[in-house]
């Protein structure tokens, strides 16, 4: 039953991909709702702001947990006219009573075994300077932990691998600083804290 299949999103029940039955749209967010089959079929879920949406297409093959605290999710895949990225894992915890505090509190996100695949950039974008735009939120985001394991990254002829990153990381106001920054990619590393200030004039 639809009510089912969207329960295991919202309320917790865990469950592996299925055979589509009918579309549910909580609010925002648009699922194409399953019944658990065997063997398991992909899960699909995207936004539905309106008929004409066109953004990303998001795939899971299993699901555990809930939206409301903590979900983990298996065999993502997600994907936007030519940018893809894929992951073996995906945890996401976080703590929704924290709203009521202005605060948006990820306790973790981790990922497990991902690929990212960009388009390639023009001579034009390569040559752009960017310019960070000016950044005032209205909440703080709280970001405990984010544990990086294995992501390959290809954009055309170009590729890169990053073996691990872990940091925590505090939005305030118009400040990021983020803290226990480990970070291993291919024969570099990086370690350390940092802190910055979202506007155009600020220094790292």
């Amino acid at each position: 039953e639809a009510r089912h299949g969207l329960g295991r999103l919202l309320l917790g029940h865990p469950g592996q991909g299925g055979e589509v039955s009918e579309d549910v749209s909580p609010g925002w967010l648009h699922v194409v709702v399953v019944a658990p089959i065997h063997p398991p079929l992909p899960v699909r879920a995207f936004p539905d702001f309106d008929a004409g949406w066109n953004g990303p297409a998001v795939i899971f093959e299993s699901i555990d947990g809930t939206l409301m605290r903590q979900i983990e999710l298996g065999g993502v895949h997600v994907e936007q006219d030519t940018t893809r990225f894929t992951a073996q894992r995906v945890l996401l915890h976080w703590r929704p009573a924290a709203l009521f505090e202005r605060q948006f509190h990820l306790v973790e996100i981790a990922v497990d075994d991902a690929e990212l695949g960009l388009p390639k950039a023009s001579s034009d974008e390569a040559a752009a300077v960017s310019q960070v735009p000016d950044i005032r939120l209205p909440i703080t985001i709280r970001l405990d932990r984010v544990a990086l394991r294995g992501l390959d990254i290809a954009q055309g002829e170009q590729a890169h691998r990053i073996d691990s990153l872990d940091l925590g990381a505090r939005v305030q106001s118009n400040a990021l600083s983020v803290t226990g920054l480990a970070l291993s990619a291919q024969s570099a590393s990086v370690a350390g804290d940092l802190s910055m200030g979202l506007d155009r004039k600020s220094v790292v």
